[in-house]
């Protein structure tokens, strides 16, 4: 998922060398800035389980795609913080 997500930025910015409209690009670039709510319900659900280890997997992978997203983070942390 990680290496997608940077592909689709590299393809944003191809776009904008090639003339994409401009109002198209930044909506491509939001959705491409936070992650989906079906995947944070997941992680969420993984923490609430306390699945610690799933959990801890997910939410780097999800922080890895969205490092800008505090949704994201906060899974994170949600995540590092399940008791072993």
């Amino acid at each position: 998922m990680v290496d997608e997500v940077v592909e689709a930025r590299g393809l944003l910015a191809m776009g904008a060398n090639m003339g994409v409209e401009p109002a198209r690009l930044k909506q491509l670039e939001t959705l491409l800035s936070e992650p989906l709510s079906m995947s944070l319900d997941t992680l969420r659900r993984l923490i609430k389980m306390g699945k610690r280890t799933e959990a801890q997997i997910s939410a780097h992978m999800l922080v890895a795609s969205y490092p800008n997203s505090q949704a994201a983070q906060a899974c994170f942390d949600d995540a590092l913080a399940i008791p072993t």
